[in-house]
């Protein structure tokens, strides 16, 4: 490739949004205070962090087995 072809590509778009960082994950999920018993209906109900009283867990569904797992979490 030619040095005049390679400044003619561009790799990624300035009008993309960013990806989200480890801090906003409160915001791209659902926070419940009760433990989820329903099967989802998409991907981003697929996981939700559950917050009771000092309780902290982060589920997850899974869709082969259909059940919820969790993992406990400290603040």
């Amino acid at each position: 490739m030619t040095d005049e072809l390679k400044n003619d590509v561009k790799y990624f778009d300035d009008n993309l949004p960013q990806q989200p960082r480890g801090q906003q994950i409160y915001g791209m999920f659902q926070t419940v205070s009760a433990v989820p018993t329903k099967e989802p209906v998409n991907w981003f109900n697929q996981i939700q962090i559950y917050v009771n009283g000092g309780t902290l867990r982060l589920y997850w569904y899974d869709t082969i087995a259909h059940v919820w797992h969790y993992v406990t979490a400290t603040a």
